[in-house]
C-alpha cells in the first residue's frame, strides 16, 4: 500500500481511536467522522468524499452495514491465511494433515419411507441424501487421499428437488431440502406431514357448509317476505341435493386423487432417477480421456517425419 497523505492518515488514526466513519446514502454523499460512534452525540468532523473513495480504493477501509440513511465504514483487515496442520506423522505409511477449510460433499440414494419432506406434499420411497463433512488429507508416496472426519450437515430431498437444485429451476433458483442433522444441533426430528388432499377436503367441506348455511338463511328470509311457494320449494330441493351429494362427490374425488398421485409419483420418480443415472453416465463418458490409438499414432509420426 502506498503512503497516505496527512489527511488520509488522520482519518485512519481517528477510526483506530474509536471514531466512526459514515457516508450519507442520499444524493449529497456527505461523509463525516464522529467520536464514539455515529449518532452517539460525540464530536464530528467532515471528511471529503474523495478521501473516502481513495481510502477504499487503496484497501484501507471497506463498506460495513448500511443503515438508512447512512453507510458505515470500517477498517479493512486482511484475513489470515493459515497453513494446514500436521495431525499425524508417519514416515512409513504417510502423513495426515488437517485444515479448517478441508471438507467433502457426497450424494447418495436411499430407499424406504422417508416420511415428510419439506416442500413436498407427498411421501417418497426414494430420496437423495446430501452430506457435507470435515476432512483430512493423507499424503502417501506423492499421492493425496481425502477422508471424511465428522459430519457438518446432512439433508435429504426428493429426486425432483435434487433435479431442481442441480439445474437451478426451483423457485428463485433455490430448491427446498429437509435437514436431518447438523454439527451444532445434532439429529433434527422430521417435520409434520402436511396432507394436501386432506387439507383440500376440509376446505371444500367448509365452503360447501357455508353455501348451505347461506341458502338456508335465504329460504327463511324468502318465507318471511311471502315469496312464491314454488321458488322456496326449488331452493329447498337444491339444499337437499347439496347436503346429500356434495360430500359423496368430494369423497370420490379424493379417492381418485389418491390413485392419481400414487401413479404419478411412481412415474415421476422413475423418470427423474433414469435422467440422473443417464446424466451421470454421459458425464463420465465426456470425462473419459481420449487416448489415441497406438497404431494410428505411429503412422502419423512417420508421416510427419517424411
Amino acid at each position: 500500500m502506498r503512503k497516505l497523505t496527512p489527511i488520509q492518515q488522520e482519518v485512519i488514526d481517528l477510526i483506530k481511536q474509536g471514531w466512526e466513519l459514515g457516508t450519507s446514502t442520499d444524493l449529497s454523499g456527505f461523509s463525516r467522522l464522529q467520536k464514539g460512534g455515529l449518532g452517539k452525540g460525540g464530536e464530528t468532523k467532515h471528511v471529503k468524499s474523495s478521501t473516502v473513495h481513495t481510502l477504499e480504493y487503496l484497501g484501507y477501509i471497506e463498506r460495513g452495514e448500511s443503515k438508512f440513511p447512512t453507510l458505515h465504514w470500517r477498517l479493512k483487515t486482511a484475513k489470515p491465511v493459515t497453513e494446514m496442520q500436521l495431525v499425524k506423522e508417519d514416515s512409513l505409511h504417510g502423513d495426515t494433515y488437517n485444515h479448517p477449510s478441508f471438507g467433502t460433499i457426497s450424494f447418495s440414494r436411499a430407499q424406504g419411507n422417508a416420511g415428510a419432506l419439506f416442500g413436498s406434499s407427498i411421501k417418497h420411497n426414494h430420496v437423495i441424501i446430501l452430506r457435507i463433512s470435515h476432512a483430512e488429507k493423507h499424503l502417501s508416496h506423492g499421492n493425496d487421499y481425502v477422508f471424511s472426519r465428522g459430519t457438518i450437515v446432512e439433508a435429504c430431498m426428493s429426486p425432483t428437488q435434487f433435479a431442481d437444485a442441480m439445474t437451478g429451476s426451483g423457485s428463485g433458483g433455490e430448491a427446498p431440502i429437509t435437514i436431518q442433522f447438523t454439527e451444532k444441533d445434532g439429529k433434527i426430528p422430521q417435520p409434520t406431514f402436511e396432507n394436501k388432499r386432506i387439507e383440500f377436503e376440509k376446505e371444500f367441506q367448509k365452503r360447501a357448509n357455508d353455501i348451505y348455511k347461506h341458502m338456508a338463511e335465504t329460504v327463511e328470509k324468502a318465507k318471511d317476505k311471502k315469496v312464491p311457494r314454488w321458488l322456496v320449494h326449488d331452493m329447498e330441493v337444491s339444499m337437499g341435493w347439496l347436503k346429500s351429494n356434495i360430500p359423496y362427490l368430494a369423497e370420490q374425488f379424493a379417492e381418485q386423487m389418491d390413485k392419481t398421485i400414487t401413479e404419478a409419483k411412481a412415474e415421476v420418480e422413475a423418470y427423474v432417477s433414469d435422467v440422473i443415472r443417464k446424466t451421470g453416465l454421459d458425464a463420465l463418458e465426456d470425462m473419459k480421456p481420449q487416448l489415441p490409438d497406438g497404431e494410428n499414432t505411429g503412422t502419423k509420426l512417420l508421416e510427419n517425419k517424411q
